[in-house]
């Protein structure tokens, strides 16, 4: 992906699904030690949970992997021409114009386009026919680039909705293009060999999200300052 170009729900995305493929290919665990990281906020998914991507070596060297393995297959990837709700495919991102894991969320058939949720960025658009692929079988044996984490040391207030808080996160965050991640890990995080695929069976990670490392005011406190967020006992 171009540098200066970068994925953001708040640009193109249009519609939001309970499935997002994400279950078909395994995720990433953090190497053992990691305390705090530079990171890419993809996705607000509820007023405590996000979606994000570490700015870490091992991160970048899976992504870069991915780029240059789909670069190469794309040549010979058969056109997805008849396109269905849920089918995996790679898709054209309008920005740049290079090809990404993608999954079909809506279809209009009367004008040859499609909706479809980008796998490893978590962002949504609508693009034609002509900008679909079916996915080679070797692009699933790539992890996902990021993972759901969970904000640390906070609950939603129970007086303000889970979407208000949603959108109030979501407009909090946009304002940074990378924020600073403090971790606190589940107790069963590094007891299943790194294997983090199955949503539900660990208990996700924690964070506190910084402007930078030096900060020591959370990226999101004026939704504490407001109580839409409040301590969690």
């Amino acid at each position: 992906m171009k540098e200066n170009v970068s994925f953001s729900p708040m640009d193109t995305s249009s519609v939001k699904s309970n499935f997002d493929g994400s279950t078909s290919f395994k995720t990433l665990s953090l190497p053992t030690g990691v305390k705090e990281f530079l990171c890419t906020v993809n996705n607000v998914l509820s007023a405590l949970e996000l979606q994000i991507a570490p700015c870490l070596s091992e991160f970048t060297k899976h992504e870069i992997t991915l780029i240059k393995e789909t670069s190469l297959l794309i040549k010979e990837a058969a056109a997805l021409t008849s396109p269905k709700i849920n089918d995996l495919c790679l898709a054209r991102y309008s920005k740049d114009r290079r090809w990404y894991r993608a999954i079909v969320k809506e279809i209009q058939e009367r004008i040859e386009q499609a909706t479809v949720f980008y796998i490893d960025f978590h962002d949504t658009e609508r693009v034609s026919y002509t900008n679909l692929k079916e996915m080679p079988n070797q692009l699933f044996m790539f992890p996902q680039r990021s993972f759901r984490v969970k904000l640390h040391g906070v609950k939603r207030n129970q007086n303000y909705e889970d979407k208000k808080v949603l959108q109030s996160l979501r407009t909090c965050l946009c304002n940074y293009s990378k924020v600073y991640a403090r971790v606190h890990y589940p107790f069963n995080y590094h007891a299943n060999n790194g294997d983090h695929s199955e949503v539900g069976k660990f208990d996700l990670i924690e964070v506190e999200l910084f402007e930078n490392r030096h900060k020591k005011k959370l990226a999101y406190q004026s939704l504490i300052d407001n109580w839409m967020l409040i301590p969690k006992k």
